[in-house]
């Protein structure tokens, strides 16, 4: 994100502010809130450094600790192939939504699950 530090942080509180709820196997409803990771570009056209990185990080760590059961990666970008495939290979659902445009064809048939994005914005 583009911005000084008071923007970068307004920017996280509304992203943890988001709520989402969802259905257990037991058929639980319950609920969770976003985790943000803002990081900072200096400007809209440079790629901001080491985010795909930090993403790999947070999922391995939350795998191999076996803090997670789930995961849903928002990304059409094949370069996460490898990822979805250690942290499945590892027991973990992963889920993947993504817009068509941009999409790597093999996300769609490696992940647990794909969500077209493209219905719920278009």
């Amino acid at each position: 994100m583009v911005g000084d530090e008071p923007i970068l942080r307004a920017a996280e509180e509304r992203i943890a502010a988001i709520s989402y709820e969802f259905l257990r196997p037991s058929s639980e409803h319950d609920y969770g809130y976003v985790v943000p990771r803002v990081f900072k570009k200096l400007s809209r056209q440079q790629k901001a450094a080491s985010v795909d990185i930090n993403i790999a990080i947070d999922m391995l760590r939350h795998t191999f600790t076996d803090a997670i059961d789930e995961i849903l990666l928002l990304t059409g970008d094949g370069d996460y192939i490898p990822l979805i495939r250690e942290v499945m290979r590892q027991g973990k659902v992963v889920y993947v939504g993504a817009f068509s445009s941009g999409l790597n064809k093999e996300i769609p048939v490696i992940a647990d699950e794909f969500v077209d994005l493209d219905r719920f914005f278009f």
